[in-house]
This record gives structure tokens, C-alpha cells and sequence, in this order.
């Protein structure tokens, strides 16, 4: 490098010399010849000047020696290196100037490209391949020479443009520049590929050509191997354009001629520095393809994918697992998921001989409603409260109504309603317009009735996709906070539409809030029944939220009849205020509130004011978190039960504070809580995360795990830091036999399929392969695509209804790319079993990742959420 900057600096004399004849020689005694006005004094320069100039370098040499530097002799060396170097150097071109011979030029110019070389690939570079030197040697060569020759001939007016005066400097600096460039592109692309090294090999099994393979790494190189020189003609450029052009203005040439020879000169290193380095970028991927450690295009890749254990191939046997799932298919995995729920919480909570005999022979829906279990409820118990039921204080269990058939307490209710209409000779085919937020309306369809269906706007959409599926008619929502005798409200509504249908008296409006309509006293004379006996005289207290009224009056009149002194705890959402169930009417624009079945903005005309010993009111924070709680316990309630078991818990730790200031001894007491809706009512909303995100509804230690669990346990880690191996791939042309044979031997569960241009179309399981040809339906020399499984083009909208039949055969794809954030790979994996790992375009397949390869990770840097 030292040789190329020296022979710009030192021949910049002679340059001028040639340019301007009265820069020829100096005169005597030191001044130049008559021509243009002086430009200044310049006497000969010996060694001696030399060495005084060397003097400076003692300043550096006493710095290392104070300080202990240690380079006080490589700094000797050096001094020593530039003088031997510049004067053997100058003795050589001054040769080749008296000479003027195109010969020598090109030696010269062919020797300064050899160690611009050699300096590139033996003193910068880190790493390596094979052939560095002889490419980078002439890449060099040819983009220097062209463009000192270009510069010379047409921006210089130099005749010939070989002539050595001037090509031979031009040339020296656009060497050092190029090395500079040349270094920093390729120490980039190699860092590069030495990272991305499994993905590389990946891409290049799929037939990726060189300017695919080095693309994204090359962009960057490119950038980076410029910036030098832009900068030079920038801002920084007005501080390092003086130093440049030091040789032309020492050599007494005029500063404006000077400042455009380094126009003139910048231009040319800008120029130089482009073509070497957009040509070195494509040579590393070009040398390895040769490794042996490469086979065929998609037939054999460098790793094998460890198969995953057996229980998890007979899942991905049964499952589409890279397409994303329809909405149906994740509402049936909610339903499946509280289905387990249940199964737990009966385990645990049966004990009644009644129940046992209720399903010891087969019944209809009506005679399964009823009889539900009662549970201990410690999930929710803080360590205040547990401490004091383990002391004799008050012990919260739960009555699990979610658990009659159709998911809610108004399954009681439905079944009193029905034989009321059957002894009215109400004929089974009227139209039942049904109000309420939605719980009675599943049940009178379960018992299978036609339905109209009021509901209110905060209703979910999934009970109404329920209602939907049920049969229901149609669903008008109506507006939550309507009060009686409006036009808007839910029984004006209700009472129009009978009245409209045809023929007349054909149409029934059914709603619990109207007591006079109907007779439920025997309805919940029946649950009192149960609790009083479930409880074994122990009952203390009975929670329960308030919508309609109607099972707070009677259950009050019911268990006051059977356990005086029973205390009747009323809930509502805090948002109702002072208003709702036992005050003034708070009107259509009281704040509203997001949990359903309970809560009214004026008091019901089923209510009993009495009934009701003291009121709790609970925010919808309060009680989705813990609605979350019990389905962490076990107990699949929906929000609704979790605002009545918050209320529950407060309502003992107040009876416990109470006894033992009043320094009372009694036994414990039951404070039973109505568990009157299901969790699996609330799949958008209660069992998302998203969702309880979005609205601010978990408490600070659910919102610490969930967002542990979502984002901090990866720490923004992405699927390349998986370190997945190289996937194996076959063609859609190949035979089912032959792809059988590569799983089997090289241990894959399953194997990506491409199609034409090797695009990535779709991919084949081992276990679904083996039975197809097993039953016969397929033979081992049919071609992969007859029985593989398809990828679907990536949707920017919705599918439409039409779409959801072909969507059987051919589901929607997620893209998975190396940047994907595991955040998302686990929420893929919430659906899916395996993951094909792609680049952007989807051409090619770059590994195959599992839910077991994300636990490992997690593993392996010691996560604590889950492993």
C-alpha cells in the first residue's frame, strides 16, 4: 500500500514537469525558470533533509518508550522500510521515464497489480477460498487499467495515454484504492457466508444460482466497499482534497490546475473501486460449489433433520401441519381444550350418589340437566383467605352450572320454560323470540326450538357463531344500555316481532325477566335442593351474579326456607356505578361494561330488592383475571364465574375479619359460588391473550407470564438462531418409492417437494406416503405430486366462503423466513406441528423446524417459563 501512495506523492513533480515547462528544473541557486509568477522557493533535498524530517519520530519513539508501548523498534523498522522502499522505488521509475518504453509501463502496472493482491489476500483478509489471489489480481488489473486509460486519453489529454509520467501515478493510487474497497467487500461477504453457512448449503442443494446465493450479503458489501470513496468527494473530501494534492502544489504547479487533476483523479478512484468488488462477491459461493460436501439438487442436502419422537409423528400424521388452520378448526381446538377442562374438574368434584345415578342410564338432554357438581375452589384463594379457611374461617367452593349440556345455568330454566309452553299447547315448531345475552337461547335450541335471538351488543361472537350453528333463525343485537318501555329495548323488540309473525300467535316472546310470563320458583327450588345438600347443612353464604333478578329471588326464598341466617351476595360490574340492579336507572349512556350474563343498567322487574343481603361490585380486570385463574385451576368458567368468585373471595375475607374481631369460634362455613357460564363461550376474547392484552384485563402477575411466555423468553430471537440443518428435497417428478427411500435412510419424518424452478410447491410425510402405499390407494413409481400435500398461495385477504371446501385439499400457507421472529414460530406451533423454513420468495426450502427444536433452543439458553 505504502509503494502505491508513494508513487503518487513522489513522481507529482515530475507530472507537472511534463505539464508545465517552467516547472522543467530548477534554476541556480534554487529558483525556477522565468514563466508564470513564482510560485515559491525550492532548494534540492539530500538525506540529510531526510533525516532531519525523521527527527519527529523521536516525539513517537519517547511516547512508547514512557508509557511502555513496546513500539519504539517496529517504529525503527518502519522509518527504515519507507526510505529503502521510496528510494529504490523512485531509482526504478525514473528508468522507466528516460526509457519511455510501453513495456516497462506494463510491468510495472502488472507488478503493482501483484501486490495489490498479495495485500489483499495475505495481509487483510481472515479468510479465504480457493483462487483469491488470481481473482482478485485480475479483476484489479483490468478495472484500474481500463479506467487510468479512459482518464488519461479523453480527461487528461495525455498523448499516448500510456506514457509513463502520468499512467504510472494514476495507476498507483488506483491501486491503493482498490485494495481498500476490494477488502472490506469481500471480509464482508465472507463473514457472511461463514455465518449463514447451513442456509447457503441449503439453497444451493435447491440449484440457486451465485447471484441468488450472495445477493443479500452482497448489497451491504457493495455499499460498504463504496463509502470510502463517496466520502472522499463529500464533506470529508474538503479536508483530505488539500493533503491530495500536495505533490502537484509542491511541485509548483498552479492550485487551480492542481484542484482539477484531483477532480479529475477522485473521479477515477470512485470509478475503479466499482467493478472489482461487484466481481469478488460472487466468488466464494462459486468455490465451495465444488466441495464435496454438496450433492445433487434436491436430492441429498450436507445435515440430516433429527425425526421427531414418536407420539409427535403420529400428530403430524393427523394433521395438515403447515397450512394455517380456518377458524373452525381453532374454535373445535378451544371447545376440545374446556372439554379437558371439564373432564379435570368432574374428577375432582363428584361426589353426589344422585349424579352417579343420573348417568348410569341413557337419558335425553332435558334429564341431564341438573345435578351438577361442587368443588373446592383454591385457585383463587390469596394467602390471606386460605389461611383463614385452614383456620376455620369461611371455605369457598364452586357449584359448577357451566357443567349441565348446554354450558349454563339457564339449562334449568329452558326446561321449566319448555314444559310450560307444552302445557300451554304451544305447538314444538313456533318461533320462540328469546332475549337475553344469549345462555337461555343455546339451551332452548339444544332442547330443540326454533329461535329469534336478542342479544345485546357485548355478546361474543362465538356464542353467537353457536346460535348460528344451533339453528337459530336470526339475531338481532340490541343496545346495551336501552331501558324499559324505549322502543330500543330488548323486550319493545321482542314483543313487535311476535306480534309480526305469520300466522298470527304463531311467534312466543321468551324472557326471564318477565316474571309474570312465567312460573321458575320450581326451576330453583331444585338448585337450592342441591346446594343444601351438597354442602351437608354447612352453607354459610350464596354468590352469585345478578342479571335478570330472577335466580337471586327465588334461590334467596328457597335457601332462607332451608338454612336461615343465609347470606345472599349479589354481584354486578363495577362500571354500572350507583346505578343497575338496586339503584336508579343509570340510562342508555352509562359507561359500558365488557362482561356478559351479568349486570343491568336499571334495576330488573324480577328482582326482589331483599333478596339480596350485600352487593359487590367488580371490574372487568377483576373478573376476566380471575376467570383466567380457574381455567389455570381446572375450572373452565367464563367471566361471569370469575366476577362471582372475586366477589366470593371478598366476601370471606370480610366474614373471617368479622369473626375475629367479634373473637367468635364456629364451624367453617361454605361460601358457595354459582358457576353459571362456561369459558368456552369466550374463545376470542377470554382465552386470548391477545385479546386480555389488548383491553388491560390480566392482573400484573398473569401479565408478567403471558408476556414471558409471548416475547421475553425469545428476546427477539429469530428462526436463523435455531441453527436448523440443511433440508432434503425431492422433485415433484420423482417417484413415491424413491422419496419413501430418502425419509427411511436418512431418518426425515417428512420432505419438502419442488416444483418447476425448483419453487417450493408443497411437501410429503413419511407416516401418510407409507399408508397410501400400504392400502394400495398408491404405488411405489406414481410421481410425488399424485399424493403430496399442497401449499397454498399467501393471501393478502380473507378467504371467501366459496374458498373454504377447496381449502380441505389446499390450505392457506404462513411464510416462515430465517428472519421470522420465534415469537411467531410459537404462535405457529400453536396450530401447526412442523415448519418448513423458506426464503422470501418461497423458492427455496432453507431447513425444517419443530416445536421440539424450539424447546431446545429455549433449553439451551435457560429459559425458565416453561422448561
Amino acid at each position: 500500500m505504502s509503494a502505491f501512495v508513494a508513487s503518487g506523492l513522489t513522481l507529482a513533480q515530475s507530472i507537472y514537469s511534463n505539464s508545465y515547462p517552467w516547472m522543467a528544473a530548477p534554476a541556480a541557486g534554487g529558483m525556477l525558470r522565468d514563466g508564470p509568477p513564482e510560485q515559491g522557493s525550492s532548494a534540492p533535498l539530500t538525506l540529510g533533509n531526510v533525516g532531519i524530517g525523521a527527527l519527529v519520530l523521536l516525539f513517537n519513539a519517547g511516547l512508547s518508550a514512557w508509557l511502555n508501548l513496546g513500539l519504539t523498534r517496529g517504529l525503527a523498522i518502519a522509518a527504515a522500510r519507507c526510505v529503502v522502499q521510496l528510494t529504490v522505488l523512485s531509482m526504478v521509475l525514473n528508468y522507466i521515464f528516460l526509457c519511455q518504453s510501453a513495456a516497462l509501463v506494463l510491468g510495472m502496472t502488472v507488478a503493482m497489480s501483484v501486490l495489490a493482491a498479495v495485500e489483499v489476500t495475505y495481509w487483510r483478509a481472515r479468510r479465504r477460498f480457493p483462487g483469491m489471489f488470481q481473482s482478485t489480481m485480475w479483476f484489479v488489473l483490468a478495472s484500474v487499467v481500463s479506467v487510468a486509460l479512459f482518464g488519461n486519453a479523453y480527461s487528461l489529454n495525455t498523448r499516448p495515454a500510456y506514457a509513463a509520467e502520468k499512467f504510472i501515478p494514476i495507476v498507483g493510487m488506483l491501486f491503493g484504492n482498490c485494495v481498500i474497497g476490494v477488502s472490506i467487500g469481500l471480509a464482508a461477504v465472507m463473514e457472511a457466508l461463514e455465518t449463514h453457512r447451513g442456509r447457503v448449503e441449503a439453497m444451493m442443494c435447491f440449484g440457486a444460482s451465485r447471484w441468488e446465493l450472495i445477493q443479500p450479503v452482497a448489497v451491504g458489501a457493495l455499499k460498504a466497499a463504496l463509502l470510502p470513496s463517496i466520502t472522499n468527494m463529500g464533506i470529508t473530501g474538503l479536508i483530505s482534497i488539500p493533503g491530495a494534492m500536495t505533490g502537484w502544489v509542491l511541485g509548483g504547479a498552479d492550485v487551480l490546475d492542481a484542484a482539477r487533476y484531483q477532480q479529475i483523479i477522485f473521479f477515477m478512484l470512485t470509478a475503479s473501486s466499482t467493478a472489482p468488488p461487484c466481481s469478488l462477491t460472487t466468488r466464494p459461493p462459486c468455490a465451495s460449489t465444488a466441495s464435496p460436501r454438496h450433492a445433487a439438487p434436491g436430492r441429498t442436502a450436507s445435515r440430516r433433520h433429527r425425526r421427531p419422537p414418536r407420539e409427535a409423528r403420529r400428530a403430524q400424521a393427523c394433521s395438515l401441519p403447515f397450512p394455517r388452520a380456518s377458524a373452525s378448526a381453532a374454535a373445535a381446538d378451544k371447545r376440545c381444550f374446556c372439554c379437558a377442562l371439564f373432564c379435570c374438574s368432574a374428577r375432582g368434584g363428584i361426589d353426589s350418589a344422585d349424579r352417579m345415578a343420573g348417568t348410569a342410564k341413557i337419558t335425553d338432554l332435558a334429564g341431564a340437566i341438573g345435578q351438577t357438581p361442587m368443588v373446592r375452589l383454591p385457585g383463587i384463594h390469596d394467602g390471606s383467605s386460605e389461611g383463614a379457611a385452614q383456620r376455620g374461617g369461611a371455605e369457598i367452593v364452586g357449584k359448577l352450572e357451566y357443567m349441565n349440556p348446554g354450558a349454563s345455568i339457564k339449562d334449568r330454566v329452558a326446561k321449566h320454560i319448555v314444559r310450560q309452553l307444552d302445557a300451554r299447547g304451544v305447538d314444538r315448531a313456533a318461533l320462540l323470540v328469546v332475549a337475553g345475552p344469549g345462555n337461555l337461547a343455546v339451551s332452548l335450541a339444544m332442547l330443540q326450538r326454533r329461535l329469534v335471538c336478542l342479544v345485546p351488543e357485548r355478546t361474543s361472537a362465538d356464542r353467537v357463531r353457536l346460535l348460528k350453528a344451533a339453528g337459530a333463525v336470526d339475531i338481532v343485537r340490541t343496545l346495551d344500555g336501552a331501558l324499559p318501555g324505549a322502543p330500543e329495548h330488548p323486550a319493545s323488540i321482542g314483543r313487535r316481532l311476535a306480534a309480526q309473525a305469520h300466522p298470527p300467535g304463531s311467534a312466543v316472546y321468551v324472557d326471564e325477566e318477565e316474571a309474570d310470563d312465567w312460573d321458575l320458583a320450581e326451576c330453583y327450588e331444585e338448585l337450592a335442593a342441591e346446594i343444601v345438600a351438597q354442602t351437608d347443612g354447612r352453607l354459610g353464604a350464596l354468590v352469585l351474579g345478578v342479571d335478570t333478578g330472577c335466580a337471586a329471588t327465588h334461590l334467596s326464598r328457597a335457601l332462607r326456607a332451608r338454612v336461615p341466617g343465609v347470606q345472599i351476595v349479589g354481584v354486578e360490574p363495577s362500571a354500572v356505578g350507583d346505578a343497575g340492579s338496586h339503584g336508579a336507572p343509570a340510562g342508555p349512556l352509562a359507561r359500558r361494561w365488557l362482561c356478559e350474563d351479568i349486570g343491568r343498567a336499571y334495576p330488573p322487574r324480577a328482582l326482589d330488592p331483599a333478596a339480596v343481603d350485600m352487593w359487590v361490585q367488580v371490574s372487568d380486570k377483576v373478573a376476566y383475571s380471575m376467570a383466567r385463574r380457574l381455567v389455570r385451576a381446572g375450572v373452565a368458567a367464563g367471566p361471569a364465574s370469575g366476577a362471582a368468585a372475586a366477589a366470593a373471595r371478598t366476601y370471606a375475607v370480610s366474614a373471617d375479619a368479622l369473626q375475629q374481631q367479634q373473637q367468635q369460634s364456629t364451624p367453617a362455613k361454605a361460601v358457595v359460588v354459582i358457576l353459571g357460564d362456561s369459558a368456552r363461550n369466550y374463545g376470542e376474547t377470554l382465552l386470548s391473550d391477545d385479546w386480555m392484552l389488548a383491553h388491560d384485563l390480566l392482573d400484573s402477575r398473569m401479565l408478567r407470564e403471558i408476556q414471558l411466555k409471548q416475547t421475553d423468553q425469545y428476546r427477539a430471537a429469530s428462526v436463523e438462531d435455531l441453527q436448523l440443518p440443511a433440508a432434503v428435497a425431492v422433485a415433484e417428478s420423482d417417484s413415491v418409492g424413491a422419496a419413501i427411500e430418502l425419509m427411511a435412510e436418512s431418518d426425515f419424518s417428512q420432505v419438502p417437494v419442488t416444483g418447476p424452478a425448483r419453487r417450493l410447491v408443497g411437501y410429503l410425510p413419511l407416516s401418510a406416503a407409507q399408508t397410501l402405499v400400504e392400502s394400495g390407494r398408491a404405488k411405489p413409481a406414481d410421481p410425488v405430486a399424485r399424493v403430496m400435500l399442497r401449499f397454498a398461495a399467501v393471501r393478502a385477504t380473507a378467504p371467501s366462503a366459496a374458498d373454504h371446501q377447496k381449502q380441505k385439499q389446499q390450505q392457506q400457507y404462513w411464510l416462515i423466513t430465517p428472519e421470522t421472529p420465534l415469537s411467531e414460530l410459537a404462535r405457529f406451533f400453536e396450530t401447526h406441528t412442523v415448519a418448513f423454513v423458506t426464503d422470501a420468495s418461497r423458492k427455496f426450502c432453507l431447513g425444517i423446524a419443530t416445536k421440539q427444536d424450539l424447546m431446545a433452543f429455549l433449553a439451551r439458553r435457560g429459559s425458565r417459563a416453561l422448561y
